[in-house]
């Protein structure tokens, strides 16, 4: 993923990995989101949704199938980012970011 936005694919293999649970017990309950949670989430994740799918589209290791069922997943969850091709939020330039903070020279996009 790393050399797919233009880096040199070094990841940091220092950084420590995110716990898989929290705290705290889990309950039933944890597992509920709203339909109007889901639908503010997904408008929130909108560019996020947007680099998914140009990823999958990429991805060399999926099948057209796999391809298709991976899309029809997110539609059912995300209708509209799903079929959507760009989001009222611009997807930030972090160009600038990575060259400050991993050194590169230059971010392709």
């Amino acid at each position: 993923l790393e050399s797919f936005v233009g880096g040199k694919g070094k990841a940091n293999r220092d950084v420590q990995s995110i716990p898989k649970s929290n705290s705290y017990p889990h309950s039933a309950e944890d597992l509920f989101l709203s339909e109007s949670s889901q639908v503010a989430l997904c408008h929130e994740l909108c560019n996020e949704i947007q680099m998914y799918k140009s990823i999958l589209e990429r991805a060399v290791n999926l099948d057209k199938q796999q391809l298709q069922v991976s899309l029809d997943e997110l539609k059912a969850k995300c209708p509209e980012e799903a079929s959507a091709e760009f989001c009222s939020d611009a997807l930030p330039d972090i160009s600038q970011k990575l060259a400050e903070n991993r050194g590169y020279d230059t971010v392709h996009p």
